[in-house]
């Protein structure tokens, strides 16, 4: 997911297109493109700022659908600097996830942005140490 559908996935697809898309306000500025400048493109309905991240978007919901596929997962919390796109972002991960999983299953589960922040980090860290060695859940107890 890193490579397709990270912020900075998408800030290195955006400098790749932007030869493509004289139009895009993102293209005058090649040099200077932040995430920031495309999400402010993308609220303006700009052609290249709202193809990247709907293919992210998109590579997003089709890996949870498989992942919902195999693990049958009930609720997905999404945090990182891609949810700054909000709302139109989930939405296309949702349609991804609909079609690339069975439908049944994909209409359990709920996807949202997460409110952790910084948190969200820590708390998946620590859920793959444990993972790693669960051991580590015992240690206190040793002594």
């Amino acid at each position: 997911m890193e490579t397709i559908a990270s912020s900075r996935a998408v800030l290195q697809r955006a400098k790749t297109l932007a030869p493509e898309y004289s139009s895009s306000k993102l293209t005058n500025a090649l040099q200077d493109i932040t995430l920031e400048s495309i999400k402010s493109a993308f609220i303006q309905n700009d052609p290249l700022a709202r193809r990247i991240v709907t293919e992210a978007g998109k590579a997003m919901g089709i890996s949870l659908a498989n992942l919902i596929g195999v693990l049958n997962i009930k609720k997905i919390v999404l945090t990182g600097d891609m949810t700054l796109f909000g709302e139109p972002w989930l939405q296309t991960i949702r349609e991804a996830m609909s079609g690339g999983a069975l439908t049944r299953i994909a209409q359990d589960t709920q996807i949202e942005i997460g409110q952790l922040g910084f948190r969200g980090c820590i708390l998946g860290a620590s859920a793959f140490m444990l993972l790693e060695d669960y051991s580590l859940l015992y240690s206190h107890f040793e002594d």
